[in-house]
């Protein structure tokens, strides 16, 4: 469908809304467009605490063509019965050092995430111990998902600055966000019951040749990176700070899940042999069974793609601000 006619039916949709409420008692209707399928769960979690409060109904989908660039095609059509939902990918961090950037921070009808994506949401750490214990009904989580992504995040920091400095000057070539992403996930299969030691010493090297490479080839940048992140500082974006920011898939695929992953097959065991101690085999065979029918089919996958426990994070925070102050035409 062309884009003319995409506007053109949801006008409509938006002119029978606006006379439905004038004739009855029902609420208006605000077209809400997102990027893809997976982000229609967030965007409704995050929307429909307002409903409520604003008396009006979110209806959220995405465009027939999906992607960013097609729900920001739709800038011109946003308004108080349309508005679109993107992740920010760096826009926030570039604060409006580009055209896209620019776009998304200042239209009024646009939100954004803060964070890069919602897969960073879905593995902000302080919600991270809930997610096993979700998964495996097993509550002895000894790894510090806080303590190791703050590590994490520290050894980061620099390479993925340099990332964000050449997006802003328009030359991602010298070090694209793909060059990076081949550095900073785990290569292999972490050390939970150290937590997470050999992995973060050995991605700590390879940032730091990385870094040390970069400067060397750009002496003149070097600098300027650091007026960047002294500029980003404001922003959240710190050495604590910083998974974030960085590509969410990355983040969610090649990190958190790999940690996740072994920590949920390490409790599942432990759980398993626990219900057996002290039991005879057809005992402890049945409490085993019981166990496995109360996870049901929970997967730590699964369970992480369904996290909605980040409403602390101080991110989220600006999602909800932005839309608190958008629903004030409602009331």
């Amino acid at each position: 469908m062309q884009k003319g006619n995409i506007v053109q039916n949801l006008n409509s949709r938006y002119l029978q809304a606006a006379n439905a409420k004038r004739s009855t008692s029902l609420s208006p209707e605000v077209q809400v467009f997102v990027e893809g399928h997976e982000d229609i769960a967030f965007w409704r979690t995050t929307l429909q605490q307002y409903e409520h409060t604003a008396n009006i109904r979110f209806r959220i989908t995405q465009p027939s063509n999906t992607g960013k660039i097609s729900v920001l095609d739709l800038q011109d059509q946003a308004g108080k019965f349309l508005i679109l939902c993107v992740d920010s990918d760096f826009d926030f961090l570039l604060n409006g050092k580009t055209p896209t950037s620019h776009l998304v921070l200042t239209h009024p009808y646009i939100f954004h995430t803060y964070a890069y994506s919602i897969e960073n949401y879905q593995c902000y750490a302080q919600s991270l111990h809930q997610v096993c214990v979700q998964a495996t009904l097993n509550d002895d989580v000894r790894l510090d998902f806080v303590a190791v992504l703050e590590q994490y995040s520290a050894i980061v920091y620099d390479v993925l600055s340099w990332v964000i400095y050449f997006q802003s000057t328009g030359k991602p070539y010298h070090f694209s966000l793909s060059d990076c992403n081949s550095i900073i996930g785990f290569p292999s299969t972490p050390d939970v019951e150290q937590q997470c030691k050999e992995a973060l010493s050995n991605l700590k090297s390879r940032v730091d040749k990385k870094v040390a490479e970069l400067r060397t080839r750009f002496p003149n940048e070097a600098n300027e990176v650091k007026t960047l992140q002294a500029e980003m500082q404001a922003l959240g974006y710190i050495p604590a700070s910083t998974y974030l920011f960085m590509q969410g898939h990355t983040l969610k695929n090649n990190v958190v899940l790999m940690m996740l992953k072994e920590v949920f097959l390490r409790l599942v065991r432990a759980k398993s042999a626990s219900l057996q101690e002290g039991t005879t085999t057809e005992e402890g065979n049945q409490r085993v069974q019981e166990y496995r029918n109360q996870r049901k089919t929970k997967t730590v996958e699964g369970v992480l793609d369904m996290n909605t426990d980040f409403r602390q994070c101080f991110l989220y925070q600006k999602i909800q601000h932005d839309i608190e102050e958008y629903i004030k035409q409602f009331r």
